[in-house]
């Protein structure tokens, strides 16, 4: 077996395919968000989106706690929101840096949001899971 197909065994399980699609959810949440700032309220788009992430993160952090992962008996729920909180930050300051590049080259928010989303998925899965809940 290749390892390709390994590592899609390995992650295609229930609880990656919720934290896809939640994904897609918190996505299109972030998008509005940013949208709405950029559009309405006039704000630099990289601003915007930084602003967009931060609300993002309190609503993902209950949506993940109680509805994604397997609750963890072993972790104070403070700590889980610290761990989550700042494993969230340094995703957000990823990815955000990742779409403030690719804003240079692509003007459409939703596309630049989502390839920047998409490169560091992977490996927020694991952090989350292994590290967090």
């Amino acid at each position: 077996m290749s390892a390709v197909l390994r590592l899609l065994k390995r992650f295609l399980k229930p609880e990656f395919l919720k934290f896809v699609g939640y994904g897609a959810v918190s996505y299109l949440l972030a998008v509005g968000t940013t949208t709405l700032l950029t559009k309405v309220f006039h704000l630099d788009r990289r601003l915007a989106y930084a602003i967009a992430q931060v609300t993002v993160l309190c609503v993902n952090f209950f949506v993940n706690k109680f509805f994604i992962f397997e609750p963890s008996k072993k972790r104070n729920p403070f700590l889980q929101f610290l761990l989550f909180a700042a494993g969230n930050a340094g995703f957000r300051l990823v990815d955000w840096g990742i779409f403030s590049l690719l804003s240079l080259g692509i003007k459409s928010i939703p596309l630049a949001a989502f390839l920047s989303a998409a490169s560091v998925l992977p490996f927020k899965f694991v952090f989350m899971r292994k590290g967090v809940f």
